[in-house]
This record gives C-alpha cells, structure tokens and sequence, in this order.
C-alpha cells in the first residue's frame, strides 16, 4: 500500500495555464511587493524618536516645546494612571497579590508607569493645556485694562 501526496492545487493550476499569462500575473505581483516594500519606511529606534521629537500641536503644526508647568505635566500623568489602572482589572492575582497589597501593588504600578509615559511627552494633554493656557494668558494681556473678558463674565455669573 502507497501513499499519494495530495497535488498542490495552485501548482496543477499555474501548469494548466497559459505560460504567458502566467508570466504577466507573475510580473504584476512582483511590481505590486515591490512598491508595497518601498512605501513603507521601516520603523527603527532611531525612525520611531525622530517621530516623537516633532510632536504636533492642536493647530496641527509641529511643537518641539517641552511643557514647562510641571502642574500640566502631573495632571496628564494622573489622568494616564486611572486610564492604566483600568486596562489592570481582570485575573492578575499572580502577579500583584491579593487584597489591600495587590491593590497597592497595581496602584504604585500604574503611577510609574503613568509617570514615565508623562516624562516621555504623554498623549498630549499637557502640550493642549499649556497651549490653552498661554493663549488665555496672550488674550488677557491683549484686552485694556478697565475691560472684562467673555470668559471672566462667565466665571462671575
């Protein structure tokens, strides 16, 4: 008793047909891998930094400014910690312990964790309130004196 492979389909099909046409779609294919490798930039250390050092601001153009309020800066990191401590639910009992200790465990976690991604430039809410900030900062000394702003009849109403 002998064992027959099964047939590899596609090549029984690329026999069956014509050699030319076969040719043609081969070319094709390999022009289309050719300018899909060429578009894409391959994504280094060094590729990846040059990225994050020309952040974008809200009005799209690039910021290289470090936030020099430490508040925003504390601010992001704390908004970043409850966002990791949420992604930390679930069956980690292994890893963090259970009970009060584990919950100090996840808590400590996150804030480093939200505190280096903070120091690393965050997601950008520290860049926006800066921004905010400096534009209100900008729009009240632009005002005269004697004068009150939309946003300080708001706030007293």
């Amino acid at each position: 008793m002998s064992i027959n492979s099964p047939s590899d389909l596609v090549l029984d099909a690329t026999k069956a047909a014509d050699p030319q046409a076969m040719r043609v779609a081969m070319e094709r294919l390999r022009s289309v891998a050719a300018d899909r490798a060429a578009a894409q930039t391959p994504l280094s250390g060094e590729s990846f930094a040059h990225l994050q050092a020309g952040r974008v601001s809200s009005e799209g153009v690039q910021s290289n400014t470090p936030v020099s309020n430490p508040a925003f800066k504390k601010f992001e990191a704390v908004m970043l910690q409850s966002f990791i401590e949420s992604m930390f639910t679930g069956e980690n009992q292994a890893v963090y312990g259970e009970g009060i200790a584990g919950g100090y465990w996840k808590s400590m976690m996150s804030e480093a964790l939200a505190n280096q991604m903070a120091d690393a430039g965050g997601i950008g809410i520290a860049r926006m309130l800066e921004e905010q900030s400096a534009k209100r900062i900008k729009n009240e000394v632009a005002q005269p004196l004697g004068t009150t702003s939309p946003i300080s009849t708001k706030e007293q109403g």
